[in-house]
């Protein structure tokens, strides 16, 4: 066997070769990732509870912060303008800062599922990807931190736009809302548009007002087959006044022998706000075992989240 390309620590059995086929990945995973004021990408790495920085001209990787150190679990990671990098912890259940001197405190340890984090004009924002999850500014100094806004189903990895509005994927609601920092105001501004679930499971008690494409939307979920595309439609292309239960064409039910399912907007003329669902027509092509799964049907009043 030879150790140049085999696996490290591992013997063949007798009568066997052993070889490693693919080259060993520098990384444990990839989660958040974030430039540095260096110019390197910096990864934060949950499953190597490990932050590393990678030289994207040369592809060298330093160990910034190693598995066993200050930070446990990383999942997202900011920097601020004097070079200081955020963290959340994800299983600890915390927000981290690490210097660039290399030492690290814990800036606010009761966020529970710590996941997304951003900086914005001197401002720390962090929240949880949970049930019931918050979003918060955290204050550098170890004050209290101010709560933006609550009850939100599983905030994930969020950035402020050019309008000073926090976009933040929403996950147990497959939606993506935009957050006012100051107020709390929030509205939803795309979903994903032909998945089927129940509103009531999926949304949180707080869920904002629906925009007309959510609106739109929303009336095809409980028509739609529980095997539907998944289209991301924002809300500008859509009115409230022109959504029907029939806003977007169904899939035709597949035979289990099928080789091939058009599916077209020409098989139904709906309708949202004057354009026509054809930006959408496709063709399938699908397996018996797809075909079964596309017409097994979701379980009642539980979310189908198979695309």
């Amino acid at each position: 066997m030879d150790s140049r390309i085999a696996p490290s620590g591992m013997a063949a059995a007798e009568g066997w070769h052993l070889e490693r086929r693919t080259p060993p990945s520098r990384l444990y995973g990839a989660n958040g990732l974030a430039t540095g004021p260096d110019g390197r990408l910096y990864v934060a790495q949950v499953g190597g509870s490990q932050v590393s920085a990678i030289d994207v001209d040369t592809g060298a990787i330093s160990t910034i912060s190693p598995m066993g150190g200050a930070i446990v679990a990383p999942d997202d990671l900011v920097f601020d303008d004097a070079g200081n990098l955020y963290l959340t912890e994800i299983t600890e259940g915390r927000v981290s800062m690490l210097t660039p001197g290399g030492e690290a405190r814990v800036l606010y340890g009761d966020m529970p599922v710590a996941n997304p984090i951003t900086w914005h004009q001197g401002r720390l924002i962090a929240g949880e990807c949970r049930m019931g999850a918050r979003i918060m500014e955290l204050d550098r100094d170890g004050g209290a931190p101010r709560l933006i806004l609550d009850n939100i189903p599983m905030a994930n990895a969020f950035q402020v736009g050019p309008d000073s509005k926090l976009y933040v994927p929403v996950m147990g609601a497959n939606e993506i809302w935009r957050v006012d920092l100051e107020t709390g105001a929030h509205d939803v501004v795309a979903i994903w548009a032909c998945r089927t679930r129940s509103s009531s499971t999926a949304r949180g008690a707080s869920s904002p007002p629906r925009s007309p494409a959510a609106r739109c939307c929303a009336s095809t979920r409980s028509a739609a087959p529980a095997k539907s595309l998944p289209i991301l439609v924002p809300a500008s292309t859509m009115s409230a006044s022109s959504a029907t239960a029939s806003s977007y064409p169904a899939s035709p039910a597949r035979s289990p022998n099928c080789s091939a399912t058009a599916w077209s907007a020409r098989s139904s003329p709906a309708r949202c706000n004057g354009r026509s669902a054809s930006p959408w027509a496709r063709t399938e092509r699908c397996s018996s075992r797809t075909a079964r799964l596309a017409t097994r049907s979701a379980p009642a009043a539980r979310p189908n989240w198979r695309a």
